[in-house]
């Protein structure tokens, strides 16, 4: 339907409404001065005026007050959304010229417009500093145990056992593999896994136990393979990492590399629990922002994949219990629920 046609169906429908409601009014006065009326003087009187008001306002029962307010409401809601759904098309648009401007240019307007200012020397990085090393200490603080997080884990494996495929004959890749836990599990279970990752550090702990693991950024090795070359690509806490051209790209790419049938996942902080997205997810420096799982459902969805599902992951172990049950779901809802999520995808077949 043409923007046109539905603004002017909304405001026709506000009209009926709205005469609908003064139609309900008219009648609920008229019935409100009968039932004031001392009808003990006459019956028959009373009889004969009740018929009147009903062949004036036959739709009095069917339509009472209430609903037409409700039908009200409703219209209200529906012009307002229609308002925010047009709005949210132009932005929409708007992405995606500047993003297909960014693919051309490989920079923004706004770097082509104006030269890319100095670093002052205060805020350059000392030479000497390692922050590979920082990195993998800062992990072993926050991330947990390996033996966890293999632990955790397993709750994909189950995923993969499902597409049918024999594991040696899978290719997997793990984007941002980190200390590899995912593929020693992968290993452990006869799947054929490498990883990519930018620390240095991180990739010779890899190697040292005998993982393959390549030191290169995650959009440009994907760019480098074939088409429908792996059977699944996996990023734990990966996305959060990412610029939001950076990230479409890696999904993009991430279909593309995908062979039919095969799977994608992508784990992160769940934003949704309040504790996470105010103050955990903001201990790592090297965090953007927090991704809401209906964002990310959808971009996978914008990217190609099929049937894609959020996963809720790491609810706080001890829910809070006030002794008022409605008060108890709401905050364990935002403050207790999934501290992590994640979203799995599906390449056509």
């Amino acid at each position: 339907m043409a923007m046109r046609d539905t603004t002017e169906h909304l405001q026709e429908l506000q009209r009926a409404i709205a005469q609908l409601a003064e139609t309900a009014n008219d009648g609920d006065r008229w019935y409100q001065r009968l039932d004031q009326f001392p009808w003990n003087a006459s019956g028959r009187l009373h009889r004969w005026s009740a018929k009147v008001a009903a062949r004036l306002w036959p739709n009095r029962v069917a339509t009472p007050l209430v609903l037409t307010r409700l039908l009200g409401e409703t219209a209200a809601l529906n012009a307002q959304l229609w308002q925010e759904t047009q709005f949210l098309r132009q932005e929409v648009q708007g992405l995606r010229q500047e993003m297909a401007y960014w693919g051309d240019k490989g920079r923004s307007p706004a770097q082509d417009a104006a030269p890319a200012p100095e670093t002052p020397a205060a805020a350059k990085a000392p030479e000497n500093l390692d922050l590979d090393d920082f990195y993998i200490a800062f992990e072993n603080r926050f991330r947990g145990a390996p033996e966890e997080i293999r632990q955790r884990l397993t709750v994909y494996l189950p995923h993969l056992e499902a597409l049918g495929r024999e594991p040696r004959r899978c290719s997997a890749l793990d984007l941002g593999c980190g200390r590899g836990e995912w593929l020693e599990l992968l290993r452990d279970w006869g799947y054929q896994g490498r990883g990519l990752d930018l620390n240095r550090a991180m990739v010779q702990h890899c190697r040292d136990r005998g993982l393959t693991v390549i030191e290169q950024p995650a959009v440009e090795y994907l760019r480098s393979l074939p088409d429908r070359s792996l059977d699944i690509v996996t990023g734990f806490h990966l996305i959060e990492h990412l610029s939001f051209p950076a990230l479409m790209s890696l999904f993009q790419e991430t279909r593309r590399v995908l062979k039919p049938g095969g799977i994608a996942i992508f784990e992160t902080p769940n934003p949704q629990n309040l504790v996470t997205a105010s103050h955990y997810f903001y201990i790592d420096p090297t965090h953007r922002n927090p991704l809401p799982s209906l964002l990310a459902q959808f971009l996978l969805e914008y990217s190609g994949l099929e049937r894609v599902q959020v996963l809720a992951l790491h609810p706080h172990p001890v829910p809070i219990q006030t002794g008022h049950p409605e008060t108890d779901a709401v905050l364990n809802e935002y403050l207790r629920s999934a501290q992590d999520y994640s979203v799995i995808g599906y390449k056509p077949a």
